[in-house]
């Protein structure tokens, strides 16, 4: 394993709290986005410790399924199977304010200018992409998950913005 997939792996156990996980597999993923942009992806499985025996085909309960943007190390999607995470300090949220900051800090868009809540549920939220507040098309979309005590369960961001915005 070369020192910057060490360094993304390290990276993301330490910000999920994935010291009771261990490592099954990883892949690195090409994809090319609406503006024609080349994004360079890695996908882990991280398994919890207690689980043996496993079917090739199936993540057990409580796995970690995660990809993160290997350039920027912004996160894409976390998927913790069935909604349940053995991560002792992953990430928590207190309320809704927290959950706002924790996506502006992951994606770099701004709460109302760049993106804005379209729908509340108990235990998830989703967001939409805007420009100052008004939704465009096509839009992107944001969505969390939680369970009652506030861990992360689920997070899936497809944005629709340029990395850079060019200025005439």
């Amino acid at each position: 394993m070369d020192e910057k997939t060490k360094e993304l792996i390290d990276f993301t156990r330490g910000k999920f709290g994935l010291e009771d996980y261990y490592l099954e597999r990883y892949s690195f993923n090409r994809t090319v986005n609406i503006f024609n942009e080349t994004v360079y992806t890695l996908s882990m499985e991280w398994i919890p410790n207690h689980v043996t025996g496993l079917v090739d085909d199936e993540n057990p309960v409580g796995t970690a399924v995660i990809e993160i943007d290997i350039h920027s190390m912004k996160l894409q999607s976390v998927i913790f199977v069935m909604g349940q995470t053995f991560a002792k300090d992953g990430v928590i949220f207190e309320d809704k304010n927290d959950i706002i900051k924790w996506i502006e800090q992951e994606t770099g868009l701004m709460y109302e200018q760049q993106f804005q809540l379209r729908k509340e549920e108990e235990g998830e939220m989703h967001f939409i992409e805007c420009i100052d507040g008004v939704p465009v098309s096509p839009t992107g979309m944001i969505e969390v998950r939680f369970k009652q005590d506030g861990k992360l369960t689920f997070f899936q961001s497809m944005e629709f913005f340029p990395q850079k915005i060019e200025s005439k």
